[in-house]
């Protein structure tokens, strides 16, 4: 089985077909959204005075925009080149509510989630700073110590001030598309984390091998080292492993699972999709703890043969569009579900297979529709302007930035690019053909990476 590899606009995209997946807990996860106090910040003087130990007057609605709330400067000139605005805002905006832990998380480890940031955000927990995350592809996710049972502050600072020079017209930021929104969208969340967490699954489905490899990575969050078996399970089909895992440390371990015959195949006309279950039980002395992940993949094996795309064998054309995150009603793109399948049952309607994200990366929902509806996603970082002019502060916040959403949205089916070649594709060639959706082509040596921004064509 040839192993897949894809090239994005940072790099590197693994082509192995993973994962999108739901850790179980100890407890119900306690909802953030709802009403926050509210406080801007626009001379940005809320650091040195302390205001997270302060109370705020105004009141928003969490998930949702400043500009939803109607909270920033009114905007009464109507503008042509981009969309016009209600209010706008730059710059630090605080956001704080209190919050009641439940009697069962005692002595649980914690964590809050926040699906959809933007752009900065720092979070503070009865006026104890918890960490800061400014990532614009992944969730922003802080992990907690236990919190005693009762009333507890949240504070959260998001600035949507330009913190890297990403360029103006990436449409992670600017205003011709989504605009520079300041808040917070999707899942708002906090939840209890078992002492050894499943942090991640990455699954090495292999149709030819009859097999699927995993690397599941676990965080033992306490002060003492935990004995942790492992099981997978593809439908009847099983896998065991064993690891000890050392205190506040993370773990890979290789799990595989040999199937019982050849697997459905994924693809755009019949775009099957299998799950892998991962259940581990964490011992330490008397005391067992058990986490479950639920991860959702596809067998498919995206190459190259000299000029022709390959998709699990048989010659693959890329009929796409691009999306560039246009959408006016709400200013910042929809993380439901229901959104994203009826943006693909449209795409599929018109004959297409493949949507181009232009410098900036879909929520997990898109990710969810384009797997179960066989469309393919070329996804770039949120970067559109010279990576070589800016190399200190753009290269590696756009490396960070891909670091930190690859694991959650770019190994499952759907994500690829024209670049995607196998090993053994990329061997048999001494110069190279790079075919092209549009039909022109550009060619290469065969030892020349492939472009690091991920376009298909120039």
């Amino acid at each position: 089985m040839r192993k897949v590899r894809a090239w994005s606009l940072a790099g590197v995209l693994a082509g192995i077909c993973v994962c999108a997946a739901m850790p179980a807990f100890a407890a119900e996860p306690l909802s953030l959204a709802g009403e926050w106090r509210l406080q801007l910040d626009p001379e940005n003087r809320g650091l040195t005075e302390n205001w997270p130990a302060r109370p705020f007057a105004e009141t928003v609605t969490l998930p949702g925009s400043l500009d939803q709330n109607g909270k920033g400067t009114p905007d009464t000139e109507p503008h042509r080149s981009y969309l016009s605005r209600k209010v706008t805002y730059t710059g630090a905006a605080w956001y704080q509510r209190s919050i009641e832990i439940p009697q069962d998380w005692q002595s649980l480890p914690v964590e809050v989630f926040l699906e959809r940031c933007h752009w900065e955000t720092r979070l503070w927990v009865d006026g104890v700073e918890a960490g800061m995350r400014d990532s614009l592809c992944a969730p922003h996710v802080y992990p907690l110590p236990p919190l005693t049972p009762g009333p507890h502050i949240l504070c959260l600072r998001v600035d949507n001030s330009m913190k890297y020079p990403v360029g103006v017209n990436a449409h992670s930021v600017t205003e011709h598309t989504q605009t520079n929104w300041n808040g917070v969208v999707g899942r708002m969340e906090m939840r209890t984390l078992p002492p050894v967490e499943i942090v991640s699954v990455r699954v090495f489905p292999e149709a030819a091998a009859q097999r699927v490899r995993a690397g599941v990575v676990l965080r033992n969050l306490m002060d003492h080292p935990f004995d942790v078996r492992l099981s997978g399970e593809v439908g009847a089909a099983r896998g065991q492993a064993q690891a000890r895992v050392a205190p506040k440390s993370d773990q890979t371990v290789e799990l595989e699972v040999p199937l019982d015959g050849a697997p459905a195949l994924w693809d755009e006309f019949h775009p099957k999709l299998h799950e892998l279950v991962v259940r581990t039980v964490a011992n330490h002395g008397s005391a067992a703890r058990e986490d479950t992940r639920r991860v959702s993949f596809g067998f498919r094996d995206i190459a190259a043969d000299g000029m022709q795309l390959t998709l699990n064998g048989n010659p693959h054309f890329l009929r796409g569009t691009l999306e560039c995150c246009i959408f006016p009603l709400t200013g910042y793109p929809p993380t439901d579900a229901a959104y994203w399948d009826k943006i693909m049952s449209t795409v599929r309607r018109w004959g297409l297979n493949h949507l181009r994200f232009h410098s900036w990366c879909p929520p997990e929902a898109a990710f969810t529709a384009a797997d179960a509806a066989g469309i393919t996603f070329q996804v770039e970082t949120p970067v559109w302007t010279d990576l070589g002019k800016f190399p200190t502060s753009t290269n590696s916040s756009a490396t960070r930035a891909t670091a930190s959403w690859r694991p959650t949205a770019t190994t499952r089916p759907s994500p690829c690019s024209p670049w995607a070649t196998s090993p053994a594709a990329r061997t048999r060639r001494s110069s190279s053909t790079t075919s092209c959706p549009t039909g022109r082509r550009r060619t290469r040596a065969a030892s020349t990476p492939p472009a690091p921004d991920g376009r298909s064509c120039r």
